[in-house]
């Protein structure tokens, strides 16, 4: 036999294994004996897969503890983290994920928790207009960000602030 073809094979028993062990893994997350103990176990793993994690923060019975690990890992999907939004411990970490979905992100910026609403208008995910939105703008920087690029039209005539009309050019020029 070949040594590619033997490498090949070799491989995809590898491969093979990898899943059996994820598939391992799974089950021993899930596994009644220690359960609460097991799926913490697996949160904290900087190698766990978003995959993983989001089956992590489906269990039943839910694991507090596994939503603070969860909000704090690296990989952690979407839905994940919005299954995190419902520990109060974990509701702060998660509000600054930038994986969380820039809706939850605004929405948690009316939070109760004063926490929660820093660690959400911190997530650098937080959409543009949301942050506009909360800072008064005043002064030339207003004038910068609220007018329309100059135009023929408008060349000679001051910047309109944000939230007021621009006045209709004049005809006796």
């Amino acid at each position: 036999m070949s040594e590619t073809r033997q490498a090949g094979r070799d491989l995809t028993e590898v491969a093979q294994g990898l899943g059996w062990l994820l598939d391992r893994g799974r089950a021993l997350a899930v596994r009644v004996a220690d359960g609460a103990l097991k799926v913490v176990g697996h949160a904290t793993n900087p190698d766990a897969t978003p995959a993983l994690l989001e089956h992590l923060a489906r269990h039943q019975p839910p694991v507090q503890k596994a939503f603070r690990e969860i909000a704090r890992h690296r990989n952690p999907t979407a839905p994940a983290l919005l299954a995190c939004l419902t520990d109060r411990h974990a509701r702060p970490i998660a509000a600054g994920h930038p994986a969380l979905p820039p809706a939850a992100i605004v929405e948690l910026l009316t939070d109760d928790n004063w926490q929660v609403v820093e660690a959400a208008a911190a997530n650098p995910s937080l959409p543009l207009v949301s942050m506009l939105e909360m800072v008064p703008l005043t002064g030339p920087a207003a004038s910068l960000l609220c007018s329309p690029p100059p135009s023929p039209t408008t060349y000679g005539r001051e910047p309109t602030p944000c939230g007021t009309a621009d006045p209709a050019p004049s005809d006796a020029a």
